[in-house]
């Protein structure tokens, strides 16, 4: 990867520069924590192993949706923008969910080959820590900490893109 963000463009496709990625995450911060209901919104970008994080608190997780939607409509400048949609999280009565309301597979097929290989290596991880311990989860393949209050679910990007795994799942957590 390092090689290839040397590169000014790959097949007439600007490839970002590791200042111009550290600034996009910073920006994604700045607009989260102008946001009401989230603060200390905090970046952490490692470009040996291509890790970027963005950590914040929110006072609930509508206000944590809401920030993504307007971090993600600030952000993103192409067509695609306008299939940007909200609830990717909801909270309501011990019942978590995190949906996935895109759907990126026809953008993956029109994929060169040499692309979608570079999406298998890279790998999508999401954690979710509760204060209470996890009752049940719908997607199987998410994995429950040993203390029961969080839970992660990793995937490639070529298996989100493709649909052969979704990063949809309904928490429900014990009372």
């Amino acid at each position: 990867m390092k090689a290839l963000l040397a590169l000014d463009s790959i097949d007439g496709h600007k490839v970002p520069n590791e200042r111009s990625i550290r600034s996009e995450i910073q920006k994604a911060a700045g607009i989260l924590n102008q946001m009401q209901g989230i603060s200390n919104a905090k970046t952490q970008v490692d470009t040996e192993n291509y890790i970027f994080e963005i950590t914040c608190n929110f006072a609930n997780v509508k206000a944590l949706d809401e920030g993504i939607y307007q971090t993600l409509n600030s952000l993103i400048q192409t067509p695609q923008k306008t299939d940007i949609q909200k609830n990717h999280f909801v909270f309501q009565n011990q019942r978590f969910e995190r949906n996935f309301p895109l759907n990126p597979k026809p953008e993956f097929e029109k994929l060169p080959g040499k692309y979608k290989d570079v999406l298998k290596e890279a790998i999508f991880t999401a954690i979710y820590r509760f204060p209470k311990s996890i009752k049940s989860k719908s997607n199987q393949d998410a994995k429950v900490s040993k203390t029961g209050k969080a839970s992660m679910l990793r995937y490639s990007l070529y298996q989100i893109a493709s649909e052969q795994k979704t990063i949809q799942n309904t928490i429900i957590l014990n009372q």
